[in-house]
């Protein structure tokens, strides 16, 4: 199969050229996308039976006014169609799509959906896990060092990762696509991003340590609050990770150019 990747505009295509396929990776801001996106995340979560089915047909919670989304777009001629979706979630800064999101959920009229509008904790990993405060600060350490550099040492939490089923295991690799657009997302921010924490079912373990996380000290497997599934937490160091030598280094010079 004939396929490039290439990144242009803080967008990451990947073209196979034998089926004049493209597929987009991208940052959602407009209203059309985000809905699309919290559609597909409800679609994927109702498949796997994570939540009950509501009148709305839509997922979405209070964590969605502080974060930022991407979507992953198949591209056929001049049809395109949402096929994959994630958000990062800020401990603190609203959304840039904040007003968006607010009009959205003004829109719900299901009580189930709506009492997810409220954010019970900074992340929606806390809800279910107890995370030592001296563990993260251990592990930001040492904060004056990453703060010279640019970083924040807030901690973000990957979340709500959704593809449509028919392209599970699919060649094209789309949750890599995104982890390629969480590393881009990363380093435009400012202060840039380097601490990523998320909970993933514990079959994922393996998957993400080949990116660099590692589940966190003192948790263990638990049933996910608010979705009927087991999960995990997990922790990354990006730099840390990027900065040494591994099986993602090579991609990761080859599509996002600007790495050093």
């Amino acid at each position: 199969m004939n396929r490039h990747s290439k990144l242009e505009n803080r967008k990451i295509e990947v073209v196979e050229n034998e089926n004049y396929i493209k597929y987009i990776f991208k940052e959602l801001k407009e209203k059309d996308e985000l809905i699309q996106a919290f559609s597909l995340r409800y679609i994927v979560y109702r498949y796997v039976n994570y939540i009950e089915e509501n009148k709305d047909l839509i997922e979405i919670d209070g964590y969605d006014l502080y974060s930022t989304f991407f979507g992953c777009f198949e591209q056929i001629g001049k049809s395109k169609k949402i096929i994959g979706t994630m958000r990062i979630i800020s401990p603190q800064e609203r959304s840039g799509c904040y007003d968006v999101v607010k009009e959205i959920m003004s829109e719900i009229t299901d009580p189930n959906v709506i009492n997810n509008f409220k954010r019970q904790e900074k992340y929606p990993l806390l809800e279910s896990f107890k995370i030592s405060k001296q563990f993260i600060k251990e592990f930001t350490y040492p904060q004056k060092e990453y703060l010279q550099k640019g970083y924040t040492t807030d901690l973000f939490e990957l979340s709500r990762l959704s593809v449509l089923p028919e392209f599970w295991g699919s060649k094209l690799k789309i949750e890599q696509g995104f982890h390629d657009m969480t590393i881009l997302n990363a380093w435009i921010s400012k202060p840039k991003k380097n601490f990523f924490i998320l909970a993933t079912h514990p079959r994922n373990k393996r998957k993400y340590e080949k990116i660099g996380f590692s589940v966190i000290p003192g948790t263990k497997e638990i049933i996910y609050k608010k979705l009927n599934q087991f999960a995990i937490a997990m922790i990354l160091n990006m730099e840390k990770y990027l900065n040494q030598p591994n099986p993602y280094l090579n991609r990761c010079k080859k599509i996002l150019t600007s790495y050093k």
